[in-house]
């Protein structure tokens, strides 16, 4: 996306919205939770490469609430 992160996106998304639920995909995110570990904690963060059933799963915990 340019100009702005996904996990940028969420943490605006999250002042407004605060139950939405959000699932981020990323091939970085190991880098991503050691830059800021605190801030992607309540995040969900499916790692690439993941497969369509790891997917599946991570979409329906996310809309359960278990993100």
């Amino acid at each position: 996306m340019p100009g702005i992160s996904g996990y940028e996106l969420a943490r605006r998304l999250a002042v407004h919205y605060p139950q939405l639920p959000v699932l981020l995909t990323s091939g970085y995110a190991d880098e991503l939770a050691r830059r800021d570990a605190d801030a992607v904690a309540h995040l969900k963060v499916l790692r690439k490469p993941y497969r369509q059933a790891d997917l599946a799963a991570a979409i329906a915990e996310a809309l359960e609430g278990k993100a």
